[in-house]
């Protein structure tokens, strides 16, 4: 089981087990108050409250309505009270008022009867009435419960309300001593609104509720209206929207993010502001606060809902496809009846409802149309989302037969549940998504780490930094730098010959411990490998390098101590007994050492880059590893190299030769570094150091006899050592053959 299948059943366990928990704390029996719906409703055309009130107490008027400011209705012998049958009640096709006459009064009066012996005589209740509006006022027994009258001039008869106070959820405490034995009245004098046409009614004039009209004790109706968890329902809604809002535009990836980031959040104004809880907490209680706001914030929410989730599923399921014109015609009106909902008269709102409940009903078919396609088209998670619109059309049906035909004795909205399950279900789909995205994100991470380190062994970090480069990606071609640098060149002597050897199947195995080996050296020591040539490696090395720190630090130092390990690891003869090489066969290794200005940069094509170094530098170097098989040493270095040696200035280093290399027009002093040479022969040449540069002076001076003396005893004293042969030849050829007057001793290469 994944990560987020674990979330998504975390979170409906906890929704479903909370929800039971509230079914079982917010409902109680019938038995546990006194049902007005079931009670005698008369109601009136017109203003009766005050001969009601003197019927009931001829002797005080002490309680006058705001209707007795106002002159007093006659009613003809023909105007009865007209008995209520059934809830829910609208007063204007009750009484078939005319369209847009403006506002007109109602009263209604219920008649009850109480025992003796009941306790809501002795103990604190209240009235329960889950709507009522306009305005208007409630007397028990002629005693004024609660007046809810703002009307604008009452003395000229105009009683069309300032405020409208059509209230949900009202509890109305009932002073003691107001309920008695025997009949009780409830007497109601309402002002309501026509209807703005014959097709559509203002459900806020009359009882628009089917049922719910009690009387009982008051933590009974605190129980039972209690909201508290579709609250945090919907608190979840709107934390999540704001959520996923901000998610996008942190990311702005994604715009299915957005789309149901609003939509949560819409959905969760719609469920704020139609809900009871809202009206006791802040609306009830405060008779200045206008009602008619929060129910456009109501109808305007409820609007949004179905175009925030359309766009939500088909950027989801077809990001780059464009919207259809059918649903595009859906949402255009269901946003201008949105905008309608604000700028017109609260009057006209009660149409725009009823339009945008007509348009969401074929929406909603479209929706479901939709999300059929993306299962027939196998879209991931296109059945999770069907099912989940299936089930709310489902038990939103079910809620509507319930409430209007009892079906089960104990009615519950299960929408609620159910749609809380639906916005879970799809944030636990996004969550799902998204770790997919993560784990996709650090898999191709991965992978591009991974092309980057092969990229870095093709292209060495450091070259990139020389360059000034962040990345391999920000290379192009022809980027370059000049930089003064020291260059190491080395290779294998006669490494045919070794490959002819051992088995072809170890012949690769073999070049790559052996050039593992070298490049490994070479990063202790602070350089890089620019480039590998069969068996021949071009190193190099910067004066400053973030590897390495170390004292009076300089690229010809690093480039010799990376010569000396590389000789003493050849010399240990490791490789040579891994790979089976023949004894015979002497794993030997030439290095040429130079320093000085080159040019590192990028050729090449749009299809092929490569790097590459230039200059008289690496060529210098090229020659000097060339000569080493000449000389019989193992590292040669030009004198550009040792006059910039700090730290290894005291090893073993001799000067044997200036030459005119291949290619060259200035001569160089070679210098040999034979501090990884056997330690005998070592020895030797530390001892005869001196002797040595005297044979050379001699030479150069062109006393070639007194040379060939010195050359000979070094000869005699170690014959191991080619330099004294080499010299022995030189002064043989130019005793015989006496070089020009103005010979400078400088020996001219032809070839490399």
């Amino acid at each position: 089981m994944n990560f987020g299948c674990m979330i998504r059943i975390r979170l409906l366990l906890f929704i479903v087990s909370i929800g039971l928990l509230s079914l079982y704390c917010g409902y109680k029996s019938d038995s546990d108050f006194l049902d007005l719906t079931s009670a005698d409703w008369k109601i009136i055309e017109g203003n009766s409250i005050s001969t009601e009130l003197e019927k009931q107490n001829p002797l005080s008027r002490s309680n006058k309505s705001f209707s007795f400011k106002k002159k007093e209705q006659k009613l003809s012998v023909s105007e009865e009270w007209k008995s209520i049958s059934k809830f829910p009640v609208g007063f204007n096709s009750f009484f078939s008022i005319p369209e847009q006459s403006g506002f007109h009064e109602v009263t209604a009066k219920v008649e009850f009867f109480i025992n003796s012996n009941s306790p809501y005589l002795n103990l604190p209740t209240a009235i329960y009435f889950p709507d009522i509006g306009e305005n208007w006022e409630l007397y028990l027994n002629g005693i004024l419960i609660r007046r809810e009258l703002f009307p604008e001039a009452i003395d000229k008869g105009n009683f069309t309300p300032v405020i409208r106070r059509s209230l949900k959820s009202v509890t109305m405490p009932i002073p003691y001593g107001s309920l008695k034995e025997g009949k009780n009245t409830i007497l109601f004098y309402i002002v309501g609104e026509s209807n703005i046409t014959s097709y559509i009614q203002n459900d806020h004039f009359g009882f628009y509720h089917a049922g719910g009209y009690r009387i009982a004790f008051f933590e009974q109706i605190y129980e039972s209206t209690s909201e508290y968890f579709e609250v945090f329902l919907y608190g979840i809604y709107f934390i999540f929207g704001i959520y996923h809002i901000l998610f996008y535009i942190t990311r702005r990836q994604d715009l299915y993010y957005l789309y149901f980031g609003f939509f949560s959040f819409v959905s969760s104004i719609y469920f704020f502001s139609s809900s009871n809880l809202i009206y006791q907490k802040f609306v009830n209680t405060h008779s200045d606060i206008d009602s008619s706001l929060f129910f456009r914030a109501e109808y305007s929410s409820l609007m949004l809902i179905l175009p925030t989730f359309y766009y939500f599923i088909k950027d989801y399921f077809y990001q780059k496809q464009k919207t259809g014109v059918v649903p595009s015609i859906f949402v255009y009106l269901l946003i201008l009846l949105f905008i309608a909902v604000w700028i017109t008269p609260f009057s006209w709102t009660h149409v725009a409802l009823k339009i945008c409940q007509v348009l969401m009903i074929f929406f909603l078919f479209y929706i479901l149309f939709f999300s059929i396609q993306t299962v027939q088209r196998k879209k991931q998670d296109a059945r999770k989302i069907l099912a989940g619109i299936s089930a709310c059309i489902l038990f939103a049906v079910w809620d509507l037969l319930d409430s209007i035909f009892k079906i089960v004795g104990l009615h519950y909205p299960f929408f609620k549940i159910v749609y809380s399950l639906f916005i879970i279900t799809i944030i636990s789909i996004l969550v799902s998504r998204y770790i997919q995205l993560y784990k996709d994100a650090q898999s191709l991470n991965k992978e591009l780490s991974n092309q980057k380190d092969a990229f870095y062994r093709f292209v060495p970090a450091d070259f990139i930094r020389i360059l000034d480069k962040e990345s391999p990606v920000s290379i192009a071609i022809g980027d370059n730098k000049e930089k003064s640098m020291t260059v190491l060149f080395s290779d294998i002597r006669d490494f045919t010959s070794i490959s002819e050897a051992i088995k072809p199947s170890h012949t690769i195995a073999f070049l790559n411990s052996y050039l593992s080996e070298m490049e490994d050296l070479v990063y202790q020591t602070a350089g890089f490998v620019d480039k590998y040539v069969g068996d021949a490696i071009l190193a190099l090395f910067a004066d400053y390098n973030d590897r390495a720190d170390k004292e009076n630090f300089n690229s010809a130092d690093n480039a010799v101590e990376a010569a000396i390990k590389m000789i003493r690891v050849v010399q240990s003869g490791r490789l040579q007994r891994e790979f089976s090489i023949p004894p015979g066969w002497n794993l030997d290794v030439g290095i040429g050492i130079n320093t000085g200005s080159l040019i590192l940069g990028t050729v090449g094509s749009k299809r092929r880059i490569d790097t590459t170094v230039i200059g008289d530098a690496v060529n210098l170097a090229s020659r000097l590893q060339s000569l080493s098989s000449l000389y019989q040493s193992r590292i040669l270095i030009s004198h550009h190299t040792f006059l910039q040696l700090n730290r290894l200035s005291e090893v073993g280093i001799r000067m044997i030769d200036t030459a005119f290399v291949k290619g060259r027009n200035q001569a160089v002093d070679i210098y040999e570094v034979f501090e990884a040479d056997p330690a005998e022969i070592k020895d030797f040449k530390y001892k005869t150091i001196d002797q040595f540069a005297e044979g050379i002076a001699e030479y150069k001076a062109g006393k070639f006899y007194d040379a060939t003396n010195i050359f000979k005893q070094l000869y005699r004293d170690e014959p191991r050592d080619n330099l004294s042969k080499i010299y022995l030849k030189r002064c043989k050829l130019y005793s015989s053959k006496p070089p020009e007057e103005n010979w400078d001793g400088i020996f001219r290469f032809q070839t490399k």
